[in-house]
């Protein structure tokens, strides 16, 4: 009887020049603190990993992609508490939780999913812990109001974020196709507009809140963004949280602004110690490390305050994962995308 080899390991990249290509992996053993997860769905960044293949065409390089995934468990490195062979879990890191059929993940950038949450919406937790901590790193509060640029995935999850915490939420978005999945989301505390209804908002009343999720030039959008702001309460927040570039006018008759920097997902992500468990950090007040933040962030998914519900997400299969990021790229209509694992050619 002859015995069936295993399928091969494949990892997705950006590959140089050529755009997006699958490479093989070889199959190795967890090191301390690590888990193998079989993915069963991940999810496309596109902010980040459109970026990266923008780079790799124009330089040649070589980059992983992806960052999302949910799937099972299959091996527990030693020291890798709370965890088993079998466990559903989300997981996530750059250059760890990539796309493809079996990856090396740290656990403590995984977190068991609740038996009755499917993979395909826990998977979202991932990047919702991106504004989770964007949201603890702005200081706002119940009552006050967030404006949301940008209505990509990530803005569309911070605006959830933010109404979940009792914010009262406006996105604006120059992409009608965009704005128009703000109302889809059916959020009562969650409004589309745009810069010309702003204009129109009173002045004073609570703080105001801005989250920057965008990328490229965000110059006249952050003074758009900044006026807007500064005809609230005292002392307003702007928060940037996408991959972009802007200049801005600093000027006393503004009065006092927060400016604040929101990168990635937590304290202690990029600290390849922390995510092995090797070593324990201290984080500021009224934030969380990457670990709790994911935590918060799947609890949210679970009672339905964040979800991928209304938003133009692209299905595909990783088998034919260039198909997704051609989609991504002819439209900005898809917020996100999902690739699902087996089946195929598996």
């Amino acid at each position: 009887m002859s015995v069936r080899a295993a399928p091969p390991i494949r990892h997705l990249q950006a590959g140089g020049h050529a755009g997006v290509e699958y490479v093989s992996v070889d199959m190795r053993s967890p090191v301390p603190g690590e888990l193998v997860v079989r993915p069963q769905i991940t999810l496309i960044s596109p902010g980040t990993e459109l970026h990266y293949l923008r780079m790799a065409r124009a330089s040649g390089e070589r980059f992983p992609l992806g960052y999302c995934a949910a799937g099972e468990v299959v091996e527990v490195g030693p020291r890798s508490p709370g965890f088993s062979v079998g466990d559903r879990v989300i997981a996530m890191g750059w250059g760890r939780a990539v796309h493809g059929t079996l990856v090396w993940v740290p656990h403590r950038l995984c977190v068991r999913i609740p038996d009755h949450l499917d993979p395909a919406e826990a998977v979202v937790a991932n990047l919702t812990a991106t504004a989770v901590h964007a949201l603890d790193r702005s200081g706002a509060m119940e009552g006050e109001h967030a404006l949301v640029v940008g209505a990509g995935i990530v803005g569309l999850l911070v605006a959830q974020v933010a109404a979940s915490r009792g914010l009262d939420v406006t996105v604006v978005d120059n992409d009608s196709a965009r704005t128009e999945a703000v109302d889809a989301m059916d959020r009562s505390a969650i409004t589309a507009a745009d810069w010309n209804k702003l204009a129109a908002h009173p002045t004073g009343g609570t703080r105001r809140h801005v989250f920057m999720c965008i990328s490229g030039d965000g110059t006249a959008a952050l003074h758009e963004a900044t006026d807007w702001a500064v005809r609230g309460g005292p002392r307003p927040v702007i928060t940037a949280v996408g991959r972009f570039v802007a200049s801005t006018k600093f000027s006393v008759d503004h009065g006092n602004i927060d400016y604040r920097v929101s990168a990635r997902c937590g304290e202690g992500y990029r600290d390849n110690d922390y995510e092995l468990g090797h070593k324990q950090i201290r984080v500021p007040s009224r934030e969380g490390t990457v670990t709790e933040n994911l935590h918060w962030a799947l609890r949210l998914v679970e009672d339905g305050l964040v979800s991928l519900s209304g938003m133009q997400i692209y299905e595909g299969h990783f088998d034919r994962a260039t198909e997704a990021y051609a989609a991504l790229h002819r439209s900005t209509a898809w917020t996100s995308a999902r690739l699902a694992y087996g089946g195929d050619d598996d």
